[in-house]
């Protein structure tokens, strides 16, 4: 199968090992062009991902590389959610946050900010990592603290 074959043409298991082979090798369908800016795309920052995924293990304690990889457990699922919720906040989509946290699905970074949201009332803990988090980014980035932070964290 080339990156030209429709999705049509292809049977179930077969779709679901093409779009793991095309993620894993990066190939999309957009014109190259497209992914550089032009139009209504915009060109995404891996680093800038990183970077926040980065101060935001440091905050929660966790290593970056524990942060993207795919443990389930309780402390790294919870700075994983504060990660998504800090990037949603700074205008990344799920799409963009997604493959760089190594996701084949985009629902899994949406289900993950809702959690996160969830946390934010149920846990002062991970209120106050998070403000933490929040307020280290955007000392970084020298812009200010999202709303995130004024309005649910306290």
């Amino acid at each position: 199968m080339n990156a030209t074959t429709t999705i049509t043409e292809v049977p179930t298991r077969a779709l679901i090992a093409e779009i793991r082979r095309r993620h894993a090798e990066g190939i999309h369908d957009v014109p190259e062009e497209e992914v550089k800016g032009v139009g209504n795309r915009r060109e995404v920052s891996t680093e800038a991902i990183i970077s926040i995924t980065q101060m935001v293990a440091g905050i929660f304690g966790v290593t970056t590389g524990a942060l993207l990889g795919a443990s389930r457990r309780n402390a790294l699922a919870e700075a994983r959610f504060a990660a998504w919720l800090i990037l949603r906040e700074r205008g990344y989509l799920p799409s963009e946050i997604a493959p760089v946290y190594r996701r084949l699905d985009t629902g899994t970074v949406r289900h993950g900010c809702q959690r996160g949201r969830e946390l934010v009332q149920a846990d002062k803990r991970f209120a106050r990592k998070l403000k933490q988090a929040l307020e280290l980014v955007g000392a970084a980035a020298d812009a200010p603290v999202p709303a995130l932070a004024k309005s649910q964290v306290a």
